[in-house]
């Protein structure tokens, strides 16, 4: 049974790829005193020897031969200072905990996530126990994603200095 607003994690950090959520995994592992501090959520279907080795004490392997993951309990959830996860997994993971929340919400390389995948972060995210919401990420290093053709017929897409203005 879940109970209203318990918390995944103290922040929870979502990007749009494995290889963003396992950067920032990576680079939070050393400045973390126990592995119980940070949970690396992974896709089920990912291979556990796909995940850096650096981080693997931080993620849910499944089975013997660890051929693959399995979603956190809610108390793994729970008891994690941080989760970090991808953006896709994040809807996974609300489907199996509606009632989870975060008090801080990080979306790394938000200018490559659509509005749809970041509305997926945010449904972790409730008045009165969200405390702060951050969409990062570096426009000079990775441009928008740009799907609407009208938003490209507007040149949405352009920064500033690349449509004149």
């Amino acid at each position: 049974m879940h109970r209203p607003n318990s918390l995944v994690g103290k922040i929870l950090v979502c990007t749009p790829s494995n290889a963003a959520s396992d950067l920032v995994a990576e680079r939070l592992a050393g400045e973390l005193e126990s592995p119980h501090d940070m949970l690396r959520v992974i896709a089920m279907n990912r291979l556990h020897r796909d995940v850096p080795e650096a981080i693997r004490v931080f993620t849910t392997p499944e089975g013997a031969l660890n051929e693959g993951h399995r979603m956190p309990s809610e108390e793994q959830l729970k008891q994690a200072m941080i989760v970090v996860v991808t953006l896709g997994t994040a809807g996974r993971l609300f489907g199996c905990y509606p009632d989870l929340t975060a008090c801080f919400l990080v979306v790394d390389e938000a200018a490559q996530s659509t509005e749809i995948d970041i509305c997926t972060a945010l449904t972790f995210c409730r008045p009165g126990t969200t405390r702060r919401i951050v969409l990062a990420g570096d426009p000079k290093q990775l441009g928008p994603t740009i799907q609407s053709n009208a938003a490209k017929l507007f040149k949405l897409g352009n920064f500033p200095n690349e449509s004149g203005s």
